[in-house]
């Protein structure tokens, strides 16, 4: 039996509303055993449930017996199901559950168990250094219930610990995984771990992670004081740029002390970087003076680590000291050098005597001198005097530690024993520094014994004469050879041997010491003579008597003392009295030449006491006891002949084979007693050190040591020393030396290569050239001969100090194109040897191999081709540029800027000075292989132009020298071309249109009122220098008026009108029409003022400042807006305006100005009227005519016109006798001739006045007429005409006409809905009757429905000018093409007339409508009621108004309603009586009302105000042309046949003309009957009338033919019309056209035309063709030809004809203007239809 359990923790799910889980699972089981577990059924409805339940799906699961159950809402029931498995296979069966609405099934699943593993999906390790490692910990949980074994499998740069195992049941385990990636890639693979014991499972982890490879570099670091500094907010941590190369100079460093540095190794990989100092020695002997405080570490991303360097000289040397660490990233591609130098500071102890002289002194007392010493280091220095305490020369001080800059006295004491002469050289040791030697002299004797003084003088002789071979002979024979005059002497006293000397007995004597050696050779010698000669010599330095017994006297040990002189001398030995050592004899002559031996013993008194004596031998020559024996000049001193330890490891200085090196060591005895020493030899014999052996006291004892090497290789021996003679007191020292051998490394296994080189230019690549001696090697590089030219090098020689490392630049300089290979060599010798002439040392030679490759480059440019914008001049325009080295060399280039039209070259130099248009950032460098560098060409024009300029470039070697580029193929020196164009700023006025008071003024008036033209022309023009010295907005005006540095001065009228009329305004349109953007300002005077300070401000004003700030502090004179930037091509709307509110005439000068453009002064001036006050506004009193040329029958009339600014109505009067006299000068000709002389102007509105000018020569016209006004005012206007001669000058005079279709909208306010195409209607050049027509759209630009109508009530423009349409409506975005037809039948005139078209929206239009209608009825109830106002009650209550009803009210304001509309518009009331006569109506009634106002009650209830209609808006157009008569127009023009005339013209005459007609008297009618009946009889009886008419016939265009108002068809004038056009040889090809054949294919039918000829012409087509219309066919009939040819002729047809394709060109014109066709694109052409598709028939 199996336990039972129950289900938890389930996942559920609702079905049907109810909630079961989502299966029952059985876990662990076995087969043969029994497991229950229970499937609980709520109800989450709020109904109740009836279920029904079954197992199925197999028949090891059991439940109980299925029975229904009923479930409330919210009750739950609980059933069991058993699970009995009999075999080890996973099973799955069901429950099935029942409801109302459906059923569904719940899972019995028994699974068999497995192992599972949950593993991580993904590991990821970031960026790890290579050479490193990243490790991350993870989990992996077994989720079965068996034990898993587990394998993981993984490379690749990845590993996991364990790699293998086991894992329990639900259990955990932790694995490592490391990340130690090889290479700098990206890695991702997969980790497999396979688990399972009889069905293995894998499953695999992503790893990621990304190698780097570590990079650090070098630099110092700041000072700690600083770096804390920089921590609390200074310039940052990093003070120094991190690099790869370092050099560190410690400076000069005493010697034995230490000195540090600290550095910083920066990590600049993203990644942590472990890093080693290795130190780099240039060879096996060098002495670590350089060393590192730590050799590894580690460095966090981006950070630093701070390193110390330390250096500690152990030697002083001459010499730099040069050590060299590398720094390596773990891993790392690269490495890190450190370069460490400095200098040792050795002791500089001096000896500031070098002679102590003692004089005679009697023997047995005791003399005492002062030795000073003095160290000028700051190192201390350890001294030690080579004298015995007990000797003859004795000193109180034998050793010492000297300070820094200190100074010491030791007294140094005589006391001779016996009496002969004394003299010694001490040796003073120093430690770490050459031994210094002091003289001392003196001389003892006694009463009877009187020996030779000695001085130091005699010292000096002494040397001069070793150096001459003199001191081998005795003093006696000097004597004699000087008495002899064998030898003489000098000026120092000296023996000088005379030329020819020759020794008598010659002994040569051996140098103990070679010429120039240190103090080391000269201490280390056998015998300190400062002559450096050995004279006496002895066999033995020390005497080893070992260990004696007190009392008893040793054996004694023979010394053998040598004579090497020509002289008998004296060996004196000098025991001191109770010394324990004897010497046997104690005095002794030797002979020259011999040796005497002499016996020293030892008998010591004291037991256990250590005895070291300086046994001091004093030899001298014999003739040296008496004085009276020696001349001064032949003194020798006598010789002395004495008989008698710091670091482990002692490093000897470099030196040569065969040359001796030194050191010294320091031995201090710090106890109390003393000890005695003594080195064993040294068995190879290069090794000597002297003091050998000796006694220690309390004190310092300094050794020298010395290494003479013999051959080319190092030296290493351990020397042995032994203190108190016992052997386990001994000590070792290691020395180690080398006879140094010149060795140089060269850097890359003595391989250098050189990058690809443009040929005859150079590149450079460095070699590294190690020193590793430890001596300064001289170097010197031998290049061969086939690569002079080629190659070179620097430094081509020099010297290299030890372990240095030196970087040799070569440099590469092919001739041509190809591969180069070559080999160099360097020779090195010691700088002590410059030419290798050591016997023992060989020269150094090393062979360098050099590789090159010589290349041809280019350039090119990006882009090649650069279009700058229009730029204004005096601005820059920078335009980027790329050089692109194409080739695989560097290349050094020059750049040079030429225009290209034989423009000079301008070098970059004279480029950046200013002087040119193209300035180039850089004139040149170097662009490396296949990279690009960036230039910036800087445009600065300084004037108008327009050009192109070329960049061009030389290539250069890197000294600046151009290269021969004529072997370079393809070489193209331009690189860029730019393309330059620069202009001044350029406004003009486009337009303009008054506003307020001068709405009603036409702009023709407005152009001269403000002076447009000249305006423009002066904004066309350049400006000057003075005008481009200021920009806007500086303030640089002085005075209070506008300071200008302009001549260009336009005066602005604003016109005048009476006092409280409004304002005068003027909008102007101004256009930047050209391709800069352009700054534009208006500057009043206060604009450009410089305020002065208060105490410089006189206060004083004249007369114009006055009224100029009262201008300006009453605002009469406006601007908006003041200022603005327009770019190219666009507009802006400018609004002045003036107010007239002060009677009197206003100015103000204003400044126009254009940034780094021109200045115009504006010169505003208004005018103010006072009420009724007549005024003629003469916008000049000059008028020029029109040119006219001479020789016309009929001159045009010209207008000039009248303007009364003021409101009353002016009448004027022109005198016109100067006309008559003009007349006069001319022959009776009337020049000019006024038609008009007289008239009224009324208020606010021009008269017109005609001129008629005829000129009679070609030359100008002059008159002034004075011209009277009803005022009593009278002006003087003067008129000038121009006649001209030539025919061809009149075409220039009169511009072509816009074109239609060029859709540019009607500069206006910007709120204007409709535009018009064209402003200006041009109709140039016409003929009199002749029609010339022109189009113009007009197009709604708005949503709303508008309206529009021309104005023609103008004088004048009725006569010329029809419009068809004349109004209309505008739909939406639609456009209306308007056609303008100009036909003049009057006289010749010249027209510039001004149409305005009135646009009007529907939309307010009707919304003002309906305003209207409300108010009329408010107005109606307002009629029909009334208040009545109870003035005596005094109640509150009173004051309320009561309206009631009246009948007869409504019928009067039935009756007023009569009145509204188009009859009170167009009719007024009379003024009432009692209004003056000189006041309108509606001046009366405001000062009548204003009377009322006073004595009337103010009404209670406020007036509804009358709704205003819209104002409409007007589209001004201006229309010009000039009408001639026929034969005027025949002679200046060509093209009349072309034209066709009609005189009458239906559509130009108004309907008044057509109904009123021309109505004549009874008296007029007799007489014009009379008049014309007399004419005819003159013709008819005039010859010549009649020849004329019969010549008519000849005419090939008979002029009356257009005047025909119906022609017969069959009639003799169209027969001999046509005769005349065959006679005059043309021919029309529509006259072989058949017979009604033109009007059939017609596109407009016959019934278009209304006029009634036309019909009948075609009532008379049918008759005569017949009803055959469809199919024609043609036919030879004579009478329809010549039917055809009348009605081709006649006037109607023409016009119809006319008519159609009028209508056609308008239709297209409608299609272009709408953008359905494109008149300026490109014509298309269809081909024709190939031959043999034309020929074959078309099937169906």
């Amino acid at each position: 039996m199996g336990d039972t359990e129950v289900q938890h923790r389930n996942p559920k799910h609702i079905q049907f509303g109810l909630e079961v889980p989502k299966a029952l699972t059985y876990h662990g089981w076995e087969p043969g055993g029994e497991y229950t577990k229970s499937l609980i059924i709520r109800n989450v409805q709020i109904k109740t449930q009836k279920i029904r339940y079954k197992i199925s799906g197999g028949h090891f699961s059991s439940t109980l017996y299925p029975q229904p159950i009923t479930l409330s809402a919210g009750t739950s029931y609980t059933l069991p199901v058993t699970f009995r498995p009999s075999q080890k296979n996973p099973y799955e069966e069901f429950v099935e559950i029942g409801t109302v609405d459906g059923a569904f099934r719940v899972p019995i699943l028994a699974p068999l168990p497995t192992s599972n593993l949950s593993i991580p999906e993904c590991l990821k390790f970031g960026m790890c250094a290579v050479g490193d490692s990243v490790t991350v910990n993870f989990s992996v949980h077994n989720t079965s219930t068996l034990t898993v074994d587990f394998n993981w499998d993984c490379s690749n740069g990845f590993e996991i610990r364990p790699k293998s195992g086991s894992l329990a049941p639900k259990g955990d385990i932790y694995f490592s995984a490391t990340f130690s990636p090889q290479r700098a890639c990206v890695y991702d693979i997969a980790a497999v771990c396979s688990y399972g014991n009889e069905n293995p499972t894998t499953k695999s982890m992503n790893l990621e992670g990304v190698g780097k490879y570590p990079h650090v570099l070098v630099r110092l670091a700041p000072p700690p004081t600083l770096a804390v500094l920089k921590g609390k907010g200074g310039e940052g941590e990093e003070g120094a740029v991190a690099q790869s190369e370092l050099t560190v100079n410690f400076g000069c460093v005493p010697v034995g002390a230490v000195s540090e540095r600290l550095v910083e190794i920066v990590n600049m990989s993203p990644v942590p970087s472990r890093f080693t100092v290795t130190a780099v020695a240039p060879g096996p002997l060098c002495d670590p003076v350089f060393a590192s405080e730590e050799y590894e570490g580690a460095i966090e991303p981006g950070g630093s680590h701070r390193l110390k360097l330390l250096l500690s000289p152990s030697l002083a040397t001459p010499h730099p000291l040069v050590g060299h660490f590398r720094v390596c990233a773990v891993g790392g591609v690269g490495s890190s050098m450190i370069t460490c130098t400095g200098l040792v500071e050795g002791p500089k102890l001096v000896l500031e005597e070098s002679y102590i002289s003692f004089g005679n002194l009697e023997c047995g007392k005791v003399g005492s001198g002062v030795l000073h010493i003095r160290n000028d280091s700051s190192v201390p220095a350890i001294f030690q005097l080579q004298i015995d305490l007990h000797g003859v020369f004795h000193a109180e001080v034998l050793c010492g530690l000297l300070g820094p800059r200190a100074s010491q006295a030791i007294i140094v004491y005589f006391s001779p024993t016996k009496p002969i002469p004394y003299y010694r050289r001490v040796a003073c040791l120093v430690h770490h520094q050459e031994p210094q030697f002091f003289n001392l002299v003196g001389t003892g004797f006694t009463e009877t014994v009187r020996p030779v003084s000695l001085q130091p003088s005699c010292i000096e002789r002494y040397i001069a004469h070793a150096q001459r071979g003199l001191t081998s002979l005795p003093p006696e024979q000097l004597k004699e050879y000087h008495i002899k005059d064998v030898l003489s002497s000098d000026s120092n006293g000296s023996i000088l041997p005379k030329p020819g000397f020759q020794n008598p007995h010659p002994q040569p004597l051996s140098r103990s010491v070679p010429e120039g050696s240190s103090g080391y050779a000269t201490y280390l010698s056998s015998e300190m003579d400062p002559s450096g000669f050995c004279h006496i010599s002895v066999d033995t330095e020390a005497l080893k008597f070992g260990y004696c017994t007190p009392n008893h006297v040793s054996e004694g040990k023979v010394v053998n003392v040598t004579n090497h002189t020509n002289g008998i001398v004296t060996c004196v030995w000098m025991p001191g009295p109770g010394e324990p050592f004897r010497v046997v004899p104690e005095e002794r002559d030797i002979p020259a030449g011999t040796t005497a031996s002499f016996t020293i013993t030892f008998r010591p008194h004291t037991p256990s006491q250590l005895y070291v004596r300086w046994l001091e031998c004093f030899t001298f020559y014999k003739t040296l006891r008496d004085y009276r024996l020696v001349e001064p000049m032949t003194i020798t001193p006598p010789w002395c002949l004495p008989v008698t330890f710091d670091s482990r490891n002692l490093v000897f200085p470099a030196t040569l084979p065969g040359e001796a090196s030194f050191r010294t060591a320091m031995v201090r005895n710090s106890g109390d007693m003393p000890v005695m020493f003594d080195f064993a030899c040294d068995a190879s014999g290069a090794y000597t050190v002297k003091p050998s052996h000796g006694l220690l006291q309390d004190g310092y004892q300094v050794f020298v040591l010395q290494l003479n090497p013999q051959e080319p290789r190092a030296y290493k021996q351990i020397l042995k020393c032994r203190f108190n003679d016992r052997d386990h007191f001994d000590q070792e020292l290691l020395l180690s030396g080398a006879g140094e051998v010149a060795v140089l490394e060269l850097g890359n296994k003595g391989q250098l290569f050189f990058k690809p080189t443009c040929v005859q230019t150079t590149s450079e690549s460095s070699c590294r050239v190690t020193n590793a001696s430890r001596l300064p090697v001289r170097f010197e590089w031998k290049i061969p001969e086939e690569a002079m030219g080629v190659l070179a090098v620097e430094p081509a020689n020099g010297i290299i100090d030890p372990g240095e490392i030196q970087k040799h630049q070569w440099r590469f300089c092919p001739l041509k194109k190809g591969s180069y290979a070559f080999r160099a060599s360097i020779q090195g010798t010691f700088s002590g040897d410059p030419k290798g002439n050591h016997p023992l040392v060989k020269k150094f030679k090393g062979i360098l191999s050099l590789m090159g490759e010589g290349c041809l480059g280019t350039m090119k440019c990006d882009p090649a081709h650069l279009e700058c914008p229009t730029m204004v001049v005096g601005t820059s325009w920078p335009c980027p540029l790329s050089l692109i080295n194409t080739g695989p060399c560097t290349l050094h280039y020059r750049l040079f800027v030429v225009e290209e039209k034989g423009g000079r070259a301008t070098s970059i130099l004279d480029s950046q000075g200013g002087k040119g248009t193209v300035t180039l950032s850089d004139g040149g460098g170097v662009v490396h292989a296949h990279s690009r560098v960036s230039v910036t060409a800087t445009v600065r024009p300084s004037s108008k132009l327009q050009g192109k300029w070329l960049i061009k470039y030389e290539l250069i070697t890197s000294h600046g020298e151009p290269l021969d580029t004529i072997a370079f193929p393809d070489f193209d020196p331009t690189l860029c071309t730019l393309t330059v164009s620069a202009s001044y700023p350029v406004l003009s006025v486009r337009d303009l249109w008054g506003v307020g008071v001068a709405s009603s003024l036409p702009k023709t008036m407005l152009r001269s009122m403000l002076s447009i033209d000249q305006l423009n022309t002066f904004l066309h023009d350049d400006p000057s220098s003075s005008e481009l010295r200021y920009a806007i907005g500086t303030r640089h005006s002085m005075t209070r008026r506008v300071s200008v540095g302009t001549t260009a001065m336009v005066d602005f009228d604003f016109g005048a009108a009476p006092l409280e009329m409004g304002t005068s305004g003027f909008d102007l349109v101004l256009k930047n029409h050209g391709d800069v953007p352009t700054e534009w300002a208006f500057q009043f005077p206060t604009d450009v003022l410089l305020e002065p300070e208060y105490w410089a401000d006189t206060g004083q004003l004249d007369e114009e400042e006055r009224h100029e700030l009262s201008v300006m502090d009453h605002d009469l004179f406006t601007v908006a807006p003041k200022k603005g930037r327009l770019g190219a091509g666009e507009s802006a709307v400018i609004s002045c305006s003036f107010k007239h509110t002060a009677v009197g005439s206003s100015r103000l000068p204003v400044l126009f100005k254009l940034n780094r453009g021109r200045e115009v002064l504006l010169r505003w001036r208004g005018m103010t009227l006072e009420r009724g006050q007549p005024f003629i506004h003469f916008v000049s009193h000059c008028h020029k005519f029109s040119p006219v040329p001479i020789g016309l029958q009929s001159y045009p009339r010209q207008d000039y016109e009248l303007y009364n600014a003021g409101d009353t109505t002016v009448s004027f009067e022109i005198d016109v006798e100067p006309l008559r006299a003009l007349k006069e000068h001319n022959y009776e000709m009337p020049i000019i001739e006024c038609t008009q002389p007289s008239g009224d102007i009324a208020a606010r509105s021009s008269a017109t006045v005609h001129f008629v000018f005829s000129p009679l020569e070609a030359k100008v016209y002059s008159v002034d007429l004075p011209v009277t006004f009803s005022n009593g005012e009278m002006r003087l206007v003067t008129f000038t005409g121009e006649g001209y001669g030539s025919p061809d000058d009149i075409i220039t005079q009169h511009p072509p006409p816009p074109h239609n279709l060029d859709k540019q909208k009607t500069m206006g306010a910007s709120d204007v809905p409709a535009v018009l195409s064209i402003s200006h209607l041009a109709f140039s050049d016409v003929v009199l009757f002749s029609v010339t027509r022109r189009v113009v759209f007009v197009t709604n630009t708005t949503d709303h429905t508008l309206s529009f109508n021309w104005e023609l009530e103008s004088s004048g423009v009725l006569e010329v000018l029809s419009i068809q349409p004349g109004c209309g409506y505008l739909q939406p975005k639609q456009s209306v093409a308007c056609k303008f037809s100009f036909c003049s039948h009057l006289a010749p005139a010249i027209y510039d007339l001004e149409l305005v078209c009135r646009v009007l929206d529907e939309s307010e239009m009707a919304s003002y409508r309906l305003k209207l209608e409300a108010w009329q009825k408010a107005e109606e109830e307002k009629k029909n009621t009334f208040a009545i106002i109870d003035v005596s009650t005094k109640s509150p209550s009173s004051k309320s108004t009561r309206r009631q009803t009246v009948p007869r009210l409504k019928s009067l304001g039935k009756r007023s309603r009569s009145s509204d509309g188009e009859l009170r518009r167009k009719y007024e009331a009379l003024p009432p009586i009692g209004c003056p006569l000189e006041e309108t109506y509606e001046e009366w009634k405001k000062k009548d009302l204003a009377a009322r106002g006073k004595h009337r009650p103010r009404k209670r209830t406020s007036e509804t105000q009358v709704p205003r209609p819209p104002q409409p808006s007007a589209l001004p157009l201006r229309l010009t042309g000039h009408t001639h008569a026929m034969s005027d127009y025949s002679k200046l023009f060509k093209g009349i046949d072309s034209l066709h005339m009609d005189l009458i013209q239906p559509t130009l005459l108004s309907p008044r003309q057509e109904e009123e007609g021309l109505r004549v008297e009874e008296e007029e009618n007799t007489t014009l009957r009379i008049v014309l009946s007399q004419m005819i009889r003159d013709l008819l009886e005039d010859s010549n009338f009649l020849s004329a008419v019969q010549r008519v016939v000849e005419e090939p265009v008979p002029y009356f033919q257009q005047f025909s108002t119906l022609w017969e068809l069959g009639g003799k004038r169209a027969h001999s019309a046509h005769a005349h056009m065959y006679a005059a040889g043309h021919h029309d090809p529509l006259l072989d056209t058949p017979p009604g054949a033109l009007i059939r294919h017609s596109p407009f039918p016959p019934v278009l035309n209304s006029q009634s000829e036309l019909s009948n012409t075609e009532d008379a087509i049918g008759k005569e063709t017949g009803d055959k219309r469809d199919d024609v066919i043609p036919h030879n009939d004579p009478n329809e030809v010549q039917l055809n040819r009348h009605i081709k002729l006649i006037p109607e047809f023409t016009s119809f004809v006319e008519n159609i394709l009028e209508n056609t060109l308008l239709n297209i014109l409608k299609e272009a203007n709408s953008g359905e066709l494109s008149i300026s694109g490109p014509l298309y052409r269809i081909a024709n239809t190939p031959p043999s598709l034309g020929n074959s028939p078309i099937t169906a």
